[in-house]
């Protein structure tokens, strides 16, 4: 075969081998970036010509030897720029790849099956500065490869004892996420209008592999791994005391009052693409002394939608991490909610024993948390999160940017907010 002067060698390291190319980084980038403007034949041409000259060359120095060149490029990317997607250039290329008498075409596995030298080391960097800046070099990028290396230790623990088939799909869900594409736009290097939902989306494979072997999802996985934007959450904050009628409709104009609220309405993520809109686009939120409110608003009664098997839960991430899950209880009349409180990493509390939890779902959802239930002490802070699930799969989760945080009030609390 024609042959650039980059050789296919192997790495020892230990008692492993590794087979491995070198790209040839000239005529590769032709194909990327430069032959898109060419015409098909001319492409094609050029590509043959440079590619045997190169060949004849290494032959004469090496004394009539024989190597291998790669052509090693981003296999998605480049073809957009093409007439066609490249099926006149790849056709015409192919066609005298095939025909030459001085080039016969190989697999990688084929390239790689008999190394021509033994190499003891290799410089550590990808194709980009030499470095790995690109996918190791901020903090964000710190963070999701610990969340990788949790995610594969949960993996790992989880062999001989979760079922095959669990198993299968943990692994499945782990090597998405371990895809390079991910760190590649996180940190401050490069970024896009999708940041937000490449992020959501690795999160999102990275809390599946948990899902798969029934194990607990780490709280901050619910959390944007994004540090590089502003992350805005408009919050109106609670301007006073309210207790509501946890029915599940608007019972009186006056009855939220005073509550925060976030709008979610618009929020939404790229997977849902041309899908309904949102189940939530409206939290409030408001208190006593002694409970949290939660309301809840859609463009759909709330009754309506949970009726499609639809599960609604409230993520508490401080002060510790809990979560409150919402479905239709038949057994309970009209709107009734069964709700289940879950302590999330401590066997040593029983949720269950927590008296005053209430929900109800009408043209609304309403949910009464006692604070003493989740922990919560005067003037401490709790911060939480809504999502929604389809067959136990997440399928929303608001505000996007972050938890709505706020103060747990103490007797103090009405005469402050006067004053402010």
């Amino acid at each position: 075969m024609v042959t650039s002067i980059s050789l296919n060698g192997c790495i020892v390291t230990g008692r492993h081998k590794v087979a491995c190319g070198f790209r040839d980084h000239a005529l590769s980038d032709l194909i990327g970036f430069s032959y898109a403007s060419w015409s098909a034949d001319g492409a094609a041409d050029d590509f043959v010509y440079r590619l045997v000259t190169a060949g004849r060359r290494y032959s004469a120095r090496a004394g009539g030897g024989e190597g291998t060149v790669f052509i090693i490029l981003d296999g998605e990317n480049a073809w957009e720029h093409y007439d066609r997607q490249g099926r006149s250039f790849l056709r015409a290329l192919y066609s005298r790849l095939a025909s030459h008498p001085e080039i016969k075409t190989l697999t990688m596995a084929e390239a790689c099956a008999a190394p021509f030298s033994t190499l003891t080391s290799i410089h550590p960097g990808s194709w980009i500065n030499g470095d790995f800046y690109i996918w190791i070099g901020h903090p964000d990028d710190h963070r999701a490869w610990s969340q990788l290396a949790e995610a594969r230790r949960a993996l790992e623990r989880a062999q001989g004892t979760a079922p095959a088939v669990a198993l299968a799909r943990a692994r499945e869900e782990m090597l998405i996420a371990e895809g390079s594409d991910w760190f590649w736009w996180y940190g401050d290097d490069h970024s896009s209008e999708h940041d937000p939902e490449f992020d959501d989306l690795f999160r999102r494979h990275v809390r599946n592999v948990y899902r798969a072997l029934d194990q607990p999802v780490p709280e901050e996985l619910f959390l944007t791994n994004i540090t590089t934007q502003t992350q805005v959450i408009e919050v109106q904050v609670p301007t006073g005391f309210v207790e509501p009628t946890i029915d599940g409709e608007v019972t009186s104009y006056f009855e939220w009052m005073g509550a925060g609220r976030v709008e979610t309405a618009g929020a939404t993520t790229m997977h849902r693409s041309g899908r309904e809109s949102s189940v939530v686009e409206l939290v409030e939120f408001g208190f006593t002394l002694d409970r949290l409110f939660i309301r809840l608003e859609g463009s759909r009664a709330f009754h309506e939608v949970l009726q499609a098997g639809v599960e609604v839960r409230v993520r508490l991430l401080k002060p510790a991490a809990f979560q409150v899950a919402m479905q239709l209880d038949s057994a309970g009349g009209p709107g009734r909610l069964r709700t289940r409180l879950e302590l999330r990493g401590d066997a040593g509390w029983q949720p269950e024993a927590c008296d005053g939890l209430e929900a109800a779902a009408g043209r609304i959802l309403e949910l009464q948390i006692p604070f003493r239930c989740v922990r919560a002490e005067p003037r401490g802070r709790v911060a939480f999160l809504v999502t929604v699930a389809r067959g136990g799969v997440e399928d929303e989760h608001h505000p996007r940017q972050g938890p709505i945080e706020f103060e747990v009030p103490d007797a103090t609390f009405a005469v402050r907010s006067w004053t402010a």
